[in-house]
């Protein structure tokens, strides 16, 4: 009689840090390769710095299943979360431990003394743009990346040749895992040719900061409604500069056509019920909002920023603008609102470009580095 011996598989443990669960890409992005990770394989837990705040990203974080735990960090420097964070890794124990957004100046201590030996940081923008949150963030992941033993990922390939030459690390020390969505969630319901033709809509998704030069946007689609008044914008989102963007709305006399519905939980709706996606950004790192767009099937017109020009393709799926370039903004609405058949080409290729993008691959990416 031949025996079988069954082996159970210990699972590996992975910390996962980000500074708190409010909305932005980042956040989203952790949350959602958790989501498509396989849990037979990884035990995840993950460390907010700041407590629970009850917002949106942590329902959904409690309707998946996923694991958080929120410290009490103060506004400005905490040093005592430092003392926390070294205390949970004693006691969670983890192989492999992740950072992401502006946690290394109270990760790097602790992890240092762990010994844990597989440590990462995800860079969510230019490398320039990613270490300016905190005075001496360059400092501490230069230190990181070099003799810290932690290894940083790129998002995209512009952001992974900005932390070679922003760090001078060899390029193949630096992984890079393209970002993903959800391309189950963020589909084209309706096909391009059967959306709405009496107003021709744009659509635009983004926190109302500075980052985003909303401004750009609103003139020049002030320029091009009074040429085509039959054009209304969307802009889904919120932020501190809504009034500053309302009052500019009101300058410009488009308040009539132009819409801020704000925080909305629809969005996949929201942009099958447009035709073509805006984004005027000073900088990015590889924005999700641009890829649910194309994911549901949008032309897109987007400035030169950052990981933008690794997903829009020039003359296939859109238009890529320079940073403050208005008439050139201006030039590129006006064609595709021209040109029909020009839209629904761009529409197919950015459906075809989208599946590159799937969250799923991106989960399975993470997932091969951590058990490399």
């Amino acid at each position: 009689m031949k025996i079988t011996k069954t082996i159970n598989k210990k699972k590996k443990k992975v910390m996962m840090i980000v500074p708190h669960l409010r909305t932005g890409g980042g956040q989203k992005l952790v949350l959602d390769i958790i989501s498509n990770m396989d849990h037979k394989v990884l035990d995840i837990l993950v460390i907010s710095l700041y407590p629970s705040e009850g917002n949106i990203f942590e329902t959904f974080a409690v309707e998946k299943g996923i694991n958080v735990k929120y410290l009490n960090k103060k506004e400005g420097m905490d040093i005592s979360v430092i003392k926390q964070i070294k205390g949970i890794i004693s006691s969670f124990r983890p192989e492999i431990i992740h950072a992401h957004l502006t946690v290394m100046p109270y990760i790097l201590l602790p992890l240092i003394m762990s010994g844990v030996k597989k440590r990462f940081y995800t860079v969510h923008n230019l490398a320039e743009r990613d270490a300016s949150h905190h005075k001496y963030m360059k400092m501490i992941l230069k230190f990181s990346f070099k003799y810290a033993n932690v290894i940083p990922i790129a998002i995209s390939e512009t952001c992974k040749q900005s932390i070679i030459s922003y760090y001078n690390l060899p390029e193949d020390k630096i992984p890079c895992i393209y970002n993903g969505i959800d391309t189950n969630k963020f589909k084209c319901i309706i096909p391009y040719e059967q959306r709405k033709s009496e107003s021709l809509t744009f659509i635009a998704t983004g926190r109302m900061e500075p980052q985003k030069n909303y401004e750009l946007m609103l003139r020049a689609f002030a320029e091009v409604h009074q040429t085509y008044p039959n054009t209304k914008l969307v802009v889904l989102g919120d932020g501190y500069l809504r009034k500053e963007l309302e009052n500019e709305i009101d300058r410009l006399n488009i308040s009539e056509a132009v819409v801020l519905k704000g925080r909305v939980s629809n969005v996949e709706e929201e942009l099958n019920k447009a035709h073509i996606y805006l984004m005027s950004s000073n900088w990015e790192g590889l924005p999700l909002s641009l890829m649910e767009a194309m994911s549901c099937g949008l032309p897109v017109i987007a400035t030169k920023a950052g990981g933008v020009l690794d997903i829009v393709r020039e003359h296939e799926n859109g238009y890529l603008i320079n940073l403050n370039d208005k008439e050139s903004f201006v030039k590129a609405m006006i064609e595709l609102i021209q040109q029909p058949e020009l839209r629904k080409r761009y529409s197919t290729a950015s459906l075809r470009e989208s599946k590159t993008y799937d969250i799923k691959i991106c989960a399975k990416r993470h997932l091969e580095l951590y058990l490399k």
